[in-house]
């Protein structure tokens, strides 16, 4: 399981997310009951768990599931469950498709994964074409933590609810929503948590739910994330249509996971945010502004002073990371952090790309990740930080 403490608008890994949404799954209204929550999402099978809380995802073919990308990305590399859970049975991950144009933190952040067998006894969701959907009232759908918008209290039950809320804007590639307080807003209004990642966004369509939106990133509200104000982001699906069609149609050549989690270049032969390197031996970090800042980090957690945490932020981490939360609140969180890593060894790199370096550190009570993503422009400060354990 993966903690972000550190946060940047994207609903990565699990848990707790901070500076972009997701920290929890489903946010509702304060003044309406939970239950209508749970009978909307009861209403829609065909969204599923992916992994152990990496995200949801939406089944459009008997073996197809649509999905962020960088819920994909995630599955295939740093997750021990490559499965779909559909209510209590799952499903193997045989491959996934990662559009060719996501990067990391960027837009085109939906994904595709083939199972190894056809789910039965639920019926598939097609495919939202139009490109009217500003505007329109849509269900979001989703797994996890949840909790009301004028709180920051948070549970965790594993269930599914589903939301509405009216799209706000619609770009070339993405929709955006808005959770409003009340009595503005849908009856059922909400916005997704981190947890619901990969979720989808459904419009009816004479009645018949289509797929939208695949849950993607977003911003906090007022009170921190996923409390009223909050903005979230869903990749477009109508924009995608095209590229989905060929996939499921067996025209598109799955992702290779072995080395890069998707092409390194794009046409003019720049390298993009998320290439991944040759990987590095034992704990040896790349000379990367991620490396360098895995360097420093690390060395704080296993061997350094909490007095020294302070100095440390202000120098190395982005302001806009803070996510709605006070800077003592941050620090607390890495004190807290480097507790579990006092004393440890670096011992291996798990992933090493220019902007992200995961690596292993070996503990008294056990192998930890420890994780950090940069800003991709100079000075290339730290805007994520990821922890979990083995």
């Amino acid at each position: 399981m993966f903690d972000l403490l550190v946060a940047v608008s994207l609903h990565v890994l699990s848990s707790a997310f901070v500076s972009v949404p997701n920290t929890p799954a489903i946010i509702i209204r304060h003044d309406r009951p939970d239950q209508r929550y749970l009978d909307l999402g009861a209403r829609f099978p065909a969204v599923g768990r992916v992994g152990r809380r990496m995200g949801d995802g939406t089944l459009i073919g008997d073996r197809w599931v649509v999905t962020a990308g960088h819920v994909a990305n995630g599955l295939m590399r740093r997750s021990d469950d490559h499965s779909v859970w559909f209510g209590e049975r799952s499903y193997k991950v045989a491959k996934a498709y990662i559009s060719p144009k996501w990067e990391e933190f960027g837009e085109h952040d939906i994904a595709v994964l083939e199972l190894e067998e056809p789910v039965t006894g639920i019926k598939p969701l097609g495919l939202y074409r139009a490109f009217d959907e500003r505007h329109r009232v849509a269900t979001l759908v989703g797994h996890g933590r949840t909790g009301v918008g004028n709180s920051r209290e948070r549970r965790e039950d594993d269930q599914k609810r589903g939301a509405t809320n009216r799209v706000e804007e619609a770009t070339a590639s993405q929709l955006v929503f808005r959770f409003d307080a009340p009595p503005s807003g849908t009856d059922l209004e909400g916005i997704p948590g981190a947890g619901d990642s990969g979720g989808p966004a459904l419009i009816m369509v004479h009645g018949v739910a289509r797929v939208a939106g695949v849950s993607s990133a977003g911003q906090p509200g007022t009170d921190g994330p996923g409390s009223y104000g909050a903005l979230d982001y869903f990749t477009r699906v109508s924009t995608h249509a095209a590229w989905l069609d060929k996939v499921v149609a067996g025209k598109v050549r799955a992702t290779d996971f072995g080395g890069a989690p998707v092409s390194n270049t794009d046409h003019s032969g720049r390298v993009r945010v998320g290439a991944a390197l040759p990987a590095a031996s034992g704990g040896q970090l790349p000379d990367t502004p991620a490396g360098r800042r895995m360097r420093a980090l690390s060395s704080l957690m296993i061997g350094g002073d909490s007095l020294a945490i302070e100095g440390f932020f202000r120098e190395n981490v982005a302001e806009s990371a803070l996510g709605g939360q006070s800077l003592p609140d941050r620090l607390a969180s890495y004190r807290r952090m480097m507790d579990k890593y006092r004393g440890g060894e670096r011992v291996r790199v798990l992933l090493a790309e220019q902007y992200h370096v995961d690596v292993l550190i070996r503990t008294a009570s056990g192998d930890l990740i420890l994780g950090v993503q940069v800003a991709p422009t100079a000075p290339h400060r730290i805007v994520g930080v990821l922890e979990g354990r083995m």
